[in-house]
C-alpha cells in the first residue's frame, strides 16, 4: 500500500485475499488479529483502487467484505464460453459432436484450459480434440474430488444481501 500511496492515481490488486483476511473470529495467533486489523486500516487510508479475489468468500473477515464496494461473482462458464476458450486456448475449431461433448463437462473455468494447455503442452504436436476434451473432463473431475461435494461452488465473490 504504501508502494501504491507513492505512485498514485494507483490499483493494488490482492489474489486471493482470504489468506490474509480470514475471519478474526477463528484466530488462533494474535497476529492473525493484527494482521486483518492493519490490512482493514490499509484499506481505509488508501486513495487507489482495490481489487481482491478469493474463491473462499465466506472466509473473510466481514468487516474487509463491507469495505469493498462492488462484489462480484465469476461463476463458472456457460456452452458459449467454453466453446469461446476451447477455440483461442488450442487455437482448434470444434465439430458439432465435439462442442456437445466439451459444454456437458461441468464448472469449467479459464484456468482449467490454461492447465490442460500446459500438460498437453509436452505431448505430440498434433494432439487431437478428443485428447484435449477428456483432458479437461479430467479437470473438472479432479476438481469436484478436491472439494469432496462434487460440482456447484462458484469462483469470485458472491453477492451480498442487504
Amino acid at each position: 500500500f504504501e508502494s501504491a500511496k507513492s505512485k498514485a492515481p494507483s490499483i493494488v490488486f490482492i489474489d486471493e485475499i482470504d489468506g490474509l483476511m480470514q475471519t478474526r473470529e477463528r484466530a488462533q495467533r494474535s497476529w492473525e488479529v493484527t494482521q486483518v486489523n492493519e490490512l482493514l486500516q490499509c484499506m481505509e487510508s488508501f486513495d487507489g483502487i482495490l481489487i481482491a479475489a478469493t474463491n473462499f468468500y465466506q472466509n473473510l473477515d466481514p468487516a474487509s467484505v463491507r469495505r469493498f464496494t462492488f462484489k462480484l461473482i465469476f461463476d463458472y462458464l456457460n456452452r458459449d464460453g467454453k466453446i469461446q476458450f476451447f477455440r483461442k486456448v488450442f487455437q482448434s475449431e470444434l465439430t458439432h459432436d465435439e462442442a456437445e461433448c466439451l459444454s456437458q463437462i461441468p464448472d469449467l473455468a479459464p484456468g482449467d484450459f490454461r492447465t490442460v494447455r500446459q500438460s498437453l503442452f509436452y505431448l505430440d504436436a498434433n494432439v487431437t480434440n478428443a485428447v484435449r476434451i477428456d483432458a479437461l473432463k479430467a479437470e473438472s473431475m479432479a476438481k469436484a474430488q478436491s472439494k469432496g461435494l462434487g460440482t456447484g461452488n462458484r469462483i469470485g465473490f458472491s453477492p451480498v444481501q442487504g
